[in-house]
């Protein structure tokens, strides 16, 4: 079982200055993304070095992690 690690961020640029140091490290094993555009479209994309189920896990902590930042606003 592997850790999850949430990356808090305080906008756009952070996060992506946060996933390029990472990479740059060499820390990065693979990465699924979902971008909504300001023209209300979305891009999504996964990089090809996970496995199917690697992905599918990944995909789900993403979820998981939603859920937990919907529940604490809804608390506060």
């Amino acid at each position: 079982m592997s850790n999850v690690k949430r990356l808090i961020n305080d906008g756009n640029a952070e996060l992506i200055e946060k996933l390029s140091q990472l990479y740059e490290a060499g820390e990065m094993d693979g990465v699924i993304i979902g971008v909504k555009l300001k023209n209300g479209e979305y891009i999504t994309g996964h990089s090809d070095t996970l496995s199917y189920l690697e992905n599918l896990g990944l995909a789900h902590e993403i979820a998981n992690d939603l859920r937990y930042r919907a529940e604490m606003e809804e608390s506060e």
